[in-house]
């Protein structure tokens, strides 16, 4: 096998072939081809110049059908506008933000109609168009603030109206499946271990109602095997289950209280002095967070032995994604560095704001103490996640601090490492923090070469760190395993 330069070049030329390599399976490839011709031929036909002339040539030459396969448009039209889409993503990012965003406005337009209108699109389906545009994009070097651009989209209704299935409608299914996902239907429907998560939308009392119901000889008038019926586990094996007596005890449902405690998360913090720690502690005055409404954070800054510190004072910035919603005032001079910011007399602070939308917002709080405090800790930094629900829905508040010789591990989207790119001196131990809700991995190297054995983190758990000892000096590049898309640097020195 070899690889030739022309080769290289005509792959680099054309963004086209790199979106198509990307996909293995044949039926995805046909999907996001149809999808992504939709969007750069239709949507976005007034902005992108494409090629007439082409696309006469292209009409007038006679057509030769393939079997299974509608063009709607233009085969060398839709390659003209994918190259010119993205040479202008590249040049402009914001540009290409701006246009998926104002997409998603858009579709969220047509999502609000009457689901009777014709112009109605379901609010589920819509991210299925931009999924391809990011993949294009991606394959061609062009990373956009994904997050920035899909909190355009139209909320969808979060309650869960799900129910068990009744005996007909697994009926239904049994009949249309093969015999593999017969085996599966069946499990799901007649296993007794369940794991879920709930949403509690108020602090205080609340009740969970469980219905669970057995299985016996009969099901849909049916027989059932007697290692399909429901036993009572009286030997404590799974493995030995179908000795154990049958207990058909029809149908039973049992309330479950459960008592939610306020939003309230504390972080310590080291400060820049030395040997000086904080905690910090973000809590909420209502019992839930709803968009549109006023909402009133509480920040409290105390010494590690409880003791209030006195005139501490904060920079607050809340962010969706990228779109920063709001910013207190930039810092003053040296002597008063948070002159204008939030000032807390006594240890303190509040900070009123009603959040446009439900989702997921960061505030961001960098703290200093001033010389006349009664405990000077220097500067330090923490991040909280909020998450705001709708009148209906839930909200919650956790904390992950931004300290010195810190990555963050966000995600599947750029900057994917935060900081990126981070210099570090020879000797120190990094932390990577992973506050995202995927594994990931740390491994020095790159996806085209693979590991070169330098570190490697192994699986990162969400909510779990790891530490990075840097003894040598040099530039190292790493990446995740998992999501090989995912890369960032380290400069030792």
């Amino acid at each position: 096998m070899e690889i030739h330069p022309d080769e290289i070049i005509k792959s680099k030329s054309n963004p086209l072939e790199l979106f198509y390599s990307s996909m293995r399976a044949e039926a995805t490839k046909t999907d996001y081809d149809r999808k992504l011709r939709k969007v750069l031929c239709e949507f976005f036909k007034p902005i992108l110049k494409g090629d007439p002339e082409l696309v006469k040539r292209e009409q007038s030459e006679p057509k030769i059908k393939k079997k299974g396969v509608k063009r709607k448009f233009s085969d060398a039209d839709f390659e003209v506008r994918a190259a010119e889409f993205v040479k202008r993503a590249k040049e402009d990012t914001d540009w290409a933000e701006n246009v998926l965003m104002k997409l998603g406005e858009k579709f969220k337009e047509r999502a609000n109609l009457s689901k009777t209108d014709s112009n109605y699109i379901n609010p589920v389906s819509l991210k299925n168009y931009f999924v391809p545009v990011q993949k294009l994009l991606e394959m061609n070097r062009v990373n956009l603030a994904w997050k920035m651009i899909r909190s355009t989209f139209p909320e969808i209704d979060g309650k869960d109206d799900t129910r068990e299935y009744t005996y007909d409608e697994i009926r239904k299914m049994l009949n249309h499946c093969k015999v593999m996902d017969k085996v599966l239907v069946l499990l799901a429907s007649s296993s007794g271990i369940r794991a879920g998560a709930f949403a509690f939308p108020m602090a205080g009392e609340n009740t969970i109602s469980l219905t669970a119901s057995s299985i016996g000889p009969k099901m849909m008038n049916m027989d059932v095997p007697p290692m399909a019926r429901t036993h009572t586990i009286a030997s404590g094996s799974l493995m030995t289950f179908e000795q154990d007596p049958e207990n058909d005890f029809g149908s039973r449902t049992y309330d479950l209280p459960v008592y939610v405690l306020k939003q309230q998360q504390s972080k310590t913090l080291d400060g820049s002095e030395p040997g000086k720690q904080i905690l910090v502690t973000l809590a909420t005055t209502s019992d839930k967070i709803v968009s549109g409404e006023p909402t009133t954070l509480v920040l409290t800054i105390t010494q590690p032995d409880g003791e209030m510190i006195t005139h501490p004072d904060a920079l607050i910035s809340v962010r969706k994604g990228f779109y920063k919603v709001s910013e207190s005032a930039e810092p003053g001079d040296p002597m008063m560095p948070m002159n204008g910011a939030y000032h807390g007399h006594v240890g303190q602070m509040s900070y009123t704001a009603a959040f446009p939308n439900a989702g997921n917002y960061v505030v961001n709080v960098d703290l200093n103490s001033l010389p006349v405090s009664n405990y000077i800790f220097g500067q330090t930094s923490a991040r909280f996640n909020v998450l705001v629900m709708d009148p209906n829905g839930e909200s919650s508040i956790s904390t992950q601090s931004q300290t010195k010789n810190t990555v963050t591990i966000v995600g599947l989207e750029s900057p994917f490492y935060q900081p990126n790119n981070i210099k570090v001196s020879k000797g120190t131990t990094l932390t990577f923090d992973n506050v995202d809700g995927n594994f990931h991995t740390v491994t020095s190297g790159n996806a085209a070469s693979g590991p070169n054995g330098n570190f490697d983190s192994g699986l990162i758990k969400a909510g779990e760190t790891f530490d990075l000892n840097l003894d040598k000096s040099g530039t190292f590049e790493y990446f995740c395993t998992i999501h090989t898309n995912m890369v960032g640097t380290i400069t030792v020195s």
